[in-house]
């Protein structure tokens, strides 16, 4: 199977559209993820040197839809989520990687975002994967269970950094669930979580090496429930404050893009 790692374009918004482009290609990223600004000059910029690139390799492009609640109810986000879908859909990425919905929507609420967003990927032929996440239906792995059970086309994007740290555990005796979602996982955010974050200070650090493996063994699980030719990894470590600093000063405790390019590295070395 082709491993594919991709750099991730959150932390970098004050960068223009060229650099960042520029930059991931420079450190040998096979493609990108982004949550596209609101910003016409950006979008513009970016799809010119990403058509650039594309002309002469294979490069992949995920649009990703993040989408904040705004105490707006269950209708009100339903449509503010279909149109960020349709913006990024709009963009002709490869595929599209989508936070959906809320932990405190009902059930029945919840797949009303699913069914739009399957709507919307069959009607544009576009791959549609939703992220596991705090905050979102898939916050649990259980939960996200039921959801996979009621949707046979569902497909995810497996963050299992929020799941440790929903259960505050990593994911002790919840294997048989795992066994039943990783065949659906589709696309992986690789970044190391915990009991207690969902982002480790730096996963090289020695006391990190037990739970950096565990992370290894789940993906390197669903890299063998998922039989294909390709199969996509983005990078995920995050600025601040997703990345910890020191009181008072702020200062970071490490550097994100050295934990992300040191993650594809060690994503290139043991998968």
């Amino acid at each position: 199977m082709k491993i594919k790692v991709l750099a991730t374009q959150w932390g970098s918004g004050s960068w223009s559209a060229s650099y960042f482009l520029d930059y991931v290609k420079a450190n040998d990223y096979a493609g990108i993820e982004i949550n596209m600004p609101q910003d016409q000059q950006y979008v513009s910029e970016f799809l010119l040197k990403l058509d650039e690139i594309r002309a002469t390799e294979d490069f992949t492009f995920v649009g990703q839809a993040v989408l904040a609640y705004q105490n707006e109810g269950f209708q009100d986000h339903l449509k503010r989520y279909k149109r960020r879908l349709e913006e990024v859909i709009l963009l002709k990425p490869d595929f599209i990687n989508v936070q959906t919905g809320t932990d405190f929507f009902s059930f029945d609420e919840n797949c009303a975002f699913i069914e739009c967003a399957l709507e919307l990927s069959e009607k544009n032929d576009v791959k549609i994967i939703h992220e596991t996440h705090r905050g979102k239906f898939s916050f649990h792995s259980l939960k996200t269970l039921e959801y996979l059970e009621k949707f046979p086309e569902l497909e995810l994007t497996a963050d299992l950094s929020h799941w440790c740290n929903v259960s505050e555990s990593l994911l002790v005796g919840q294997d048989e669930i795992l066994d039943k979602i990783f065949p659906r996982v589709r696309h992986v955010h690789a970044r190391i979580g915990f009991a207690q974050a969902s982002q480790v200070n730096h996963f090289m650090a020695p006391e990190w090496t037990a739970t950096t493996a565990q992370f290894l063994h789940w993906w390197k699980q669903i890299l063998e429930a998922n039989e294909g030719k390709e199969f996509t990894f983005l990078t995920e470590f995050g600025p601040q404050p997703y990345l910890p600093s020191l009181p008072f000063s702020g200062v970071p405790v490490a550097d994100q893009w050295e934990l992300n390019l040191k993650m594809k590295d060690f994503l290139l070395q043991n998968l």
